[in-house]
Parts: C-alpha cells; sequence; structure tokens
C-alpha cells in the first residue's frame, strides 16, 4: 500500500513539476512592425518594354498582404474602358487585363495608391506604381503638380482625380475618357 501512495506521489510531484514550468501568458516577439510591404519581384519585370497585355502581372512581396479599397485606389493610365482586376495570392498581387481592353500603342502606369498593406499591422505601401509599354522603350514625359483650394490657398486632404483631356472643351471630362489620369495624395500631390 505504501508503494503505490509513493508512486502515487511521485507521479503528482512529475506533474507539478512539468506544469509549473510552462509559463502562462503572451510570447514577446520584439519591436512593433512598422514597415510596410516590400516588393521582391515582378513577373514581368517592372518598366517592361514591348509588353503583350494578354498576359498577367504578378508582384511578390515579403510578407503576406490585403488589398484595401482596389475599385477606389487602383488608377492605371491611360485608362482603360473596364477596371483592372486585381487580387491576393499568399504573398502575391495578380493583376488580370479585361479579356476585351483596348490599348493605345503607349506607356501605361498601374497605380495602387494605398490599396497595398501588410496582413499583420496594416502598413500601407503609399503609391506603388508597376509601369509597362507596349512600345519599345518607355516615356518618360510627367507631369507633377499640386492641388490647392482657390479660396483659401490651402491644400485639401481629400483625395482628387487629376485627367488630361486633349479636347479642350468644357464638356469633355462628361463626353470623353481622359487620356491620362492620377489622384493626389493627402497633401494634394500629384504625377502623371
Amino acid at each position: 500500500m505504501h508503494k503505490i501512495i509513493r508512486q502515487f506521489l511521485f507521479l503528482l510531484t512529475v506533474i507539478s513539476f512539468i506544469t509549473g514550468c510552462a509559463k502562462r501568458g503572451t510570447p514577446v516577439g520584439g519591436p512593433k512592425d512598422v514597415d510596410p510591404p516590400k516588393v521582391l519581384m515582378t513577373t514581368p519585370s517592372n518598366n517592361v518594354v514591348n509588353y503583350t497585355p494578354d498576359k498577367e502581372i504578378k508582384i511578390s512581396f515579403d510578407e503576406y498582404i490585403v488589398l484595401k479599397d482596389a475599385n477606389q485606389e487602383i488608377v492605371i493610365s491611360p485608362p482603360l474602358d473596364e477596371r483592372l482586376n486585381a487580387m491576393v495570392n499568399n504573398k502575391n498581387i495578380i493583376v488580370k487585363f479585361p479579356a476585351d481592353a483596348k490599348f493605345e500603342d503607349a506607356t501605361y502606369t498601374i497605380n495602387f495608391g494605398k490599396s497595398i498593406a501588410d496582413n499583420n499591422e496594416g502598413n500601407i505601401l503609399n503609391n506603388y506604381e508597376f509601369v509597362f509599354s507596349l512600345k519599345d522603350y518607355i516615356d518618360s514625359l510627367n507631369i507633377d503638380g499640386h492641388i490647392i483650394n482657390s479660396f483659401d490657398l490651402k491644400h485639401e486632404k481629400e483625395r482628387f482625380f487629376v485627367m488630361l483631356y486633349n479636347n479642350l472643351s468644357d464638356s469633355a471630362p462628361i463626353k470623353e475618357k481622359p487620356k491620362f489620369i492620377a489622384r493626389t495624395d493627402e497633401d494634394g500631390n500629384f504625377s502623371l
């Protein structure tokens, strides 16, 4: 009988020792992540020339990402009649063009605005751009600017679209799609 009690006490001691060693709580993992996701690779490469837009674009990142407000944030210039289809697959963004999209012989810029964020902390990769050209060179002509309120000469925190038209009539924005399009940042800056 004493042998059974001793074995029971020994077993109880071992169990309490094992469970007592485990520390309960949240593991400490170091400093908070404040860096936005980094692009590791794109397929095709960014600034590709002689591109055929019937292929998808794959952008690979160093961490898991999410797309936020993709329909409002992602802008392609010159604009297409249909929206791009952008989706997340693990640590990648896959961009597919509409099947019936009509492309001009031009250089195109896809601006992701504030749509790309890391999955855990929500750190945003601001205004990432993917550029491709259907020609054998990248057209590097650009226009940078700043929008201010004409009444108080201050910049607006709201973001706006900036569009360029060949047609100078005041009805062009209603009747035609713009030749080029960009979106301002929170400070009113834009680049076309």
